[in-house]
């Protein structure tokens, strides 16, 4: 099954990358099919819970009624807290109904294992750009990286930013013809 990529209006799809607090990493995929969501969590090794509106956990073991009351209200409600190590849960996955998927995992690997469907066939998109940019960018405690894809109608566009609140830390943009061709830094060919 394959989450994507999937685009907005004008062709464009936003992936952000963030460490929350306790350890927690969070992905944000805008827009994503919510099908195609469940199955990527469903295609790692474990269990999955469904928690009920657009919410669901991958752990390695049942969770009992008793230690599922013991859960946040809603995962994104209390990220840190979401994914309790006592009860062995890997990865959270919040889905919004109007498209938005939020993935929360405490290894960074799990979280790669879901990006890399999300993202465009290798061939698409430039060789420096990979899972593991995205997450290696994503090191700064209250920074975020946000992936932006884009398609018109004679270019493709992929810009990846690191940002803390209004500031722009870093900024790459790569564009490349519609009808193939190599992928270039900025605007230049």
């Amino acid at each position: 099954m394959n989450a994507g990529p999937k685009t907005l209006p004008g062709g464009a799809q936003t992936i952000s990358v963030q460490q929350q607090g306790d350890g927690v990493w969070a992905l944000f995929v805008q827009p994503v099919d919510p099908a195609a969501a469940v199955g990527v969590v469903a295609s790692l090794a474990g269990r999955v819970l469904e928690l009920g509106d657009g919410e669901y956990l991958l752990g390695q073991r049942r969770i009992s009624d008793s230690e599922r009351s013991g859960l946040p209200s809603s995962l994104l409600a209390a990220p840190h807290a979401a994914l309790p190590k006592a009860l062995g849960v890997r990865l959270g996955l919040s889905l919004s109904a109007d498209g938005h998927a939020v993935f929360l995992a405490r290894d960074a690997q799990d979280l790669a294992k879901c990006l890399a469907p999300l993202l465009s066939p290798s061939s698409a998109r430039p060789a420096q750009l990979s899972r593991e940019t995205l997450l290696d960018w994503a090191g700064e405690e209250e920074s975020w990286v946000e992936l932006a894809q884009m398609t018109h109608k004679k270019h493709r566009v992929l810009e990846l930013r690191e940002r803390m609140g209004t500031r722009t830390l870093r900024h790459e943009r790569w564009v490349a013809p519609i009808e193939g061709g190599h992928w270039r830094a900025g605007w230049s060919w």
